[in-house]
């Protein structure tokens, strides 16, 4: 089984991309494959992106830009009997990242491993309360559980075959949740019974590159509170409103 590293960006982070690149090839356990996937916009990729395809990193075009699904919906159908391992351009990683994801992936090997987890809070009737209310950064929860989330910008560990056929629908993940990527897989793996776990590390949430967030998917979705919007389209399309899951 290999360990395939993927991320997407686009032109506006070409300038300083390669900052969080340099931090992916200098960790201490090299993955098996490297992937950038781009969408269809830019119109020169720099010279100082180009140059960590001679350290093994591939460049890879979107067939449809699904924004920062893109970095695991091509790469899950292109290798889906290996491990994935998803990071965000935007952030300067630890080198022993990958290394501590693989760490808690052979300690439980049945859960995705995050570096950074949420917990999902419930009223007293069930329902899955506002994103805001979330216990943030819960990083006492190191054992499996059904309510963390994990995001992106900590890496991911996805197993193989952890998450629902349903994954690649791409007319739902546009219409319920373009921009809210983390919420999209997490109701994924609820449907194929697959928990969550944070992985043991000091800090959860890694450096961001400076002049980065102008645009940042975090940031848009917090001000205008898109991620409301997904949890209620996407928990309600696939009958998740109440808190039916289970932690056994």
């Amino acid at each position: 089984m290999n360990i395939i590293v993927s991320l997407a960006s686009y032109e506006k982070r070409f300038p300083t991309l390669h900052l969080c690149l340099k931090t992916i090839i200098n960790q201490s356990i090299k993955p098996d494959k490297f992937l950038l996937y781009l969408d269809h916009s830019y119109k020169t990729i720099p010279h100082q992106i180009l140059e960590f395809q001679e350290k093994g990193m591939e460049i890879c075009i979107a067939e449809t830009d699904l924004k920062s699904h893109n970095k695991y919906f091509y790469a899950i159908q292109r290798y889906p009997d290996d491990i994935l391992i998803t990071l965000d351009d935007d952030v300067l990683y630890p080198n022993n990242l990958i290394s501590n994801l693989l760490q808690t992936y052979r300690k439980y090997p049945f859960a995705v491993s995050a570096g950074r987890v949420h917990k999902m809070r419930f009223d007293a009737n069930g329902y899955i309360m506002p994103y805001d209310t979330w216990e943030k950064e819960a990083a006492l929860y190191n054992k499996p559980s059904m309510d963390l989330l994990a995001t992106g910008v900590g890496g991911i560990l996805y197993p193989p075959h952890c998450m629902d056929k349903r994954l690649f629908d791409k007319e739902k993940i546009q219409r319920l949740c373009l921009y809210g990527d983390d919420i999209w897989l997490k109701v994924m793996q609820l449907l194929k019974g697959t928990p969550v776990v944070a992985i043991q590390q000091e800090k959860q949430h890694p450096p961001i590159i400076g002049n980065t967030q102008q645009c940042g998917l975090h940031i848009i979705n917090k001000k205008q509170h898109r991620n409301d919007l997904y949890i209620k389209n996407v928990f309600h399309e696939y009958n998740f409103i109440r808190k039916d899951i289970k932690n056994e």
